[in-house]
């Protein structure tokens, strides 16, 4: 059952980051293109084919941009290089976690408690559910 659950997940994380990688490899165009600007920029400055204050002006526009594109990029090159362990390693976690709440101490407990219910958990006297 484990290694059903481990292909599961990994099938499903992939699923959810395909748009992901199809976003990528468009960044990585815009990446390409946007440095060519530039590069070309430069000639037609270098060979005084525009004057200083355009050169400067395109210069500072085509930066931002590239300097967004590598922002996006940094956030979507989230590359799992080997999922099926870490997949593996949470599961493994998983079906350890009763054994490790009994031997816990509380603070260990509290950080348990916290990974698994970051919002935190509510009692309610009236129903005597939680």
């Amino acid at each position: 059952m484990v290694k059903a659950i481990n292909k599961q997940a990994a099938a499903k994380f992939n699923q959810m980051t395909a748009g992901d990688r199809d976003d990528y490899h468009n960044l990585q165009g815009q990446h390409t293109e946007i440095q060519k600007k530039i590069n070309r920029l430069e000639e037609r400055y270098i060979e005084k084919e525009i004057g200083g204050e355009l050169y400067h002006k395109y210069h500072a526009k085509y930066k931002e941009e590239k300097e967004e594109i590598e922002k996006n990029l940094t956030k979507l090159s989230r590359q799992v290089p080997n999922l099926d362990e870490g997949v593996g390693t949470a599961i493994k976690f998983t079906l350890e976690l009763p054994l490790k709440w009994v031997s816990a101490d509380y603070n260990t407990r509290k950080r348990i408690q916290y990974l698994l219910f970051p919002e935190g958990i509510r009692y309610s006297k009236k129903t005597d559910e939680c």
